[in-house]
């Protein structure tokens, strides 16, 4: 750390300014990434191996003045047209390396040598890598470093002729709808007195974005950029200029993302603009892969499929004894009470976590159970595709608790079915809509008990092997066990390869009867 600390420290050293119009006036250049805001990005990485990386084009109107007194006296530049470009790799382990260039198209009236010596340049090739150290469920954190290599066009106002090192510390915090990013470096470069009363040397940076979810694939954004020099610290002039922007952004799925921003100075010093206007074009953030190793239950072809939604069993059919969460019933496992999540997330509310831990302890009783399918249901509130990420969502975190609880996961999968199954309870509301079923997809023969550990596909962590029971399921816990399968009832739920062996059997699953409410 010495070593390289004392190499930037020299070439930063060497570095020798030009007068005036040397120095990059470009304030809050966007950060082209599949997870951040506009200038702040975020500490997590694209997929690993994935493009990470984007195009934008921004207009600026009046981005440098000169002012007299707190009075504009001239502009050096009138207006400014800047295509970014920026390409680059998300590395494994958390991390990203990119680079970043820009190309502009200025106009100016100024006179005194105020405009740019050149109406078209090019600014400093930017080499920008992240790292996503700390990962929680809420918030993550990583350092960015941002090397400015002096590559771009002289005398034009958006390049130096020297390095500038850039690091800075990337935050994010995550609620529900709600993203919080933020952003807090430093500005290393020499410092110069470009002659017109304006001083530009070491700076802190900083910056604050929200976004908040509307629809699962439109957001609104709102960001506050701003730099300080650290002679004039939080001082009234040039040396401190800051910037808020506002906007929304459409992402396609699998593909790009398209944002819209408007922004505007909150104060006279350079690059802060009088009006800016960016159109974005980034990587769509990749859907979430099912864990290696899973095969995801597919539903009977549509030909076999009913028409209607057939009843469940009534629910005066069962007993619950006290402490009982969870029983196996006629090729499900039902639960006593809902599965719980907060509003319009998929994370399991406290109190349903007994619930599953007693699924999972079922599961591992009943060794026979060869595999179990997670099935998440939403309501008719929202638009389909919320419904339908929602539900995937939710009975993905479902199976993360059951793999977390020690049931192996190639015996359970999941699947979302959106709102298209609605629930045969006749509850009021929406409440009986929301909900997760798990159903027992195949029986096999005993597993008994294995003593290799079980590996949480997502993280690889290995836990405990489970204690496998070796109770036996009867004939009214699943309909395969049954010896006449040709005259079960309607309302019984059958394995898919019922369905495809038995042309004459009845045409679809029943509607699972437990309600997940919010």
């Amino acid at each position: 750390m010495t070593i390289v600390v004392a190499l930037l420290s020299a070439l930063l050293a060497g570095s020798a300014w030009a007068l005036e119009r040397d120095v990059d006036t470009q304030l809050a250049p966007p950060a082209l990434s599949s997870h951040g805001a506009w200038a702040v990005d975020s500490p997590l990485p694209g997929t690993e191996g994935g493009f990470e990386g984007g195009v934008a084009y921004g207009f600026e109107l009046l981005p440098l003045r000169a002012y007299v007194d707190g009075e504009p006296v001239a502009a050096a530049i009138q207006a400014r047209n800047t295509l970014f470009l920026e390409a680059g790799v998300a590395l494994p382990r958390r991390g990203a390396l990119s680079l970043r260039i820009a190309g502009v198209q200025q106009e100016s009236r100024a006179s005194d040598g105020l405009a740019p010596e050149r109406a078209v340049a090019f600014s400093d090739l930017a080499v920008r890598g992240k790292l996503g150290v700390l990962e929680r469920e809420r918030w993550s954190l990583g350092p960015e470093l941002e090397l400015w290599l002096p590559t771009g066009t002289q005398d034009s106002w958006v390049a130096e002729p020297g390095l500038r090192v850039e690091p800075a510390l990337l935050a994010q915090l995550a609620w529900g709808r709600l993203r919080l990013l933020s952003s807090l470096g430093l500005i290393l470069r020499p410092d110069a007195a470009l002659g017109v009363d304006l001083h530009v040397g070491q700076q802190l940076s900083a910056g604050l974005a929200a976004e908040v979810t509307l629809r699962p694939r439109f957001a609104l954004l709102a960001e506050l950029d701003s730099r300080h020099g650290l002679d004039s610290f939080l001082r009234a002039g040039g040396e401190n200029p800051a910037v808020v922007m506002a906007g929304g952004r459409r992402c396609l799925p699998e593909r790009a993302c398209l944002g819209l921003v408007l922004g505007s100075s909150l104060s006279h010093g350079y690059g802060s603009s009088a009006l800016r206007v960016m159109l974005t074009v980034t990587p769509a953030p990749r859907s979430p892969e099912p864990p290696p190793g899973l095969a995801l239950v597919e539903l009977p072809p549509a030909s076999l499929q009913a028409d209607v939604r057939l009843e469940p069993p009534p629910r005066d059919a069962l007993s619950w004894s006290p402490g009982v969460l969870a029983q196996v019933y006629r090729g499900r496992i039902l639960i006593r009470e809902p599965i719980l999540f907060e509003q319009g997330s998929a994370v399991i509310l406290p109190q349903s976590l007994p619930t599953l831990q007693a699924v999972a302890a079922l599961v591992n009783q009943y060794a026979e159970i060869e595999h179990l399918v997670v099935e998440g249901h939403a309501s008719e509130e929202g638009g389909l595709l919320f419904n339908y990420d929602l539900s995937v969502a939710r009975a993905r975190a479902v199976f993360e608790v059951l793999v977390g609880t020690s049931v192996r996961p190639e015996r359970v999968s999941y699947r979302g079915m959106g709102e298209l199954y609605p629930s045969a309870e006749s509850a009021p509301g929406l409440a009986a809509e929301r909900r997760v079923q798990f159903l027992i997809a195949s029986l096999g023969p005993m597993a008994g008990s294995r003593s290799s550990p079980v590996i949480l596909p997502w993280s690889g962590e290995a836990l405990p092997p489970p204690v496998m029971g070796r109770a036996r399921l009867g004939s009214d816990a699943h309909p395969l066990l049954e010896e006449t399968p040709a005259e079960l009832p309607r309302e019984t739920a059958v394995d898919p390869a019922y369905f495809l062996d038995n042309p004459d059997s009845p045409a679809e699953p029943a509607a699972e009867d437990e309600p997940e409410v919010q």
